[in-house]
């Protein structure tokens, strides 16, 4: 990877989408729109990280939003926005893809394997009978990009992560983290009914802190130069790693209880965010 020599002066700006940027109507803002732009014009680097897909991001963000660069797929691509060329990606290998897949099945996780990137929309569907309506709800929504179902294992290859939805967690996530140890699985709670459970599965040291660290890498950025802002657990490891880390007021108690905490994502929070860390 390549690099530019570190830049003291440079600033970064990172923000989750849905539940932080996004607001209850999945819009964003004129309020953090204006101080998007404002950021732009004083030459700080604005990043989204967020666990949506490049699909999903083109379906709530526009070609111009002024984004400089955005980590989806919770750090398994990064996407320079202002070219829409893909500077970074990863994925897991067929081998990987199989033991992951066995433990889900052997539990009776519903689970989906999505497809490589740039077309991790796409994926194939294993369902278990125990299967919670927010699993369902999602197959339903991309039901025009399921490739296959329960019985085509053996015909999948290379893929960018594996996403399980349950109900609730009940110690689920804990299990099914310390059970794929080679992996790093990640929490999130569904952006769909706002409550259930997504335990996604990625390559060792995928994560959007680990992509906030390379992207700073890329560009010379020295990371004590960054502001983050985010809502949940899935956030976490990229607001232990930036400068300036802050919460909006919707955010999990857990998460509240370790970070600053700035107005709600319904109440411009990131705009607030940018203000007290004088990036604005």
């Amino acid at each position: 990877m390549a690099s530019v020599n570190k830049d003291t002066k440079q600033k970064i700006f990172v923000t989750d989408l849905d539940g932080t940027l996004l607001n209850s109507n999945r819009e964003v803002s004129a309020q953090d729109l204006k101080t998007l732009r404002h950021l732009g014009n004083k030459h700080c680097i604005r990043v989204a990280a967020t666990g949506r897909s490049l699909y999903s991001i083109n379906k709530v963000l526009p070609q111009d939003f002024p984004f400089d660069y955005i980590i989806f797929s919770c750090g398994a691509g990064i996407i320079d926005w202002r070219s829409k060329i893909l500077i970074h990606k990863n994925h897991l290998t067929r081998e990987e893809v199989v033991k992951a897949a066995e433990f889900m099945i052997e539990q009776r996780i519903s689970f989906t394997i999505q497809d490589m990137i740039p077309n991790n929309h796409q994926f194939y569907k294993f369902r278990s009978q125990n299967a919670c309506s927010d699993y369902d709800n999602r197959c339903v929504l991309y039901h025009n990009h399921i490739l296959g179902n329960d019985d085509q294992l053996e015909l999948i290859q290379d893929c960018s992560q594996l996403l399980a939805i349950a109900e609730e967690n009940n110690g689920l996530y804990e299990f099914v983290k310390s059970s794929l140890p080679e992996f790093n699985v990640i929490r999130a709670t569904s952006p769909l009914d706002g409550h259930s459970l997504w335990i996604e599965v990625f390559p060792n040291g995928v994560s959007k802190g680990n992509a906030v660290q390379w992207l700073c890498h890329y560009l010379g950025i020295g990371i004590e130069n960054s502001v983050g802002v985010g809502n949940d657990y899935n956030d976490l490891d990229f607001l232990r790693i930036v400068q300036d880390p802050y919460v909006v007021s919707n955010s999990p108690e857990e998460l509240k209880r370790e970070f600053d905490v700035v107005a709600s994502n319904d109440q411009s929070g990131v705009s607030e965010a940018a203000d007290l860390s004088s990036l604005v």
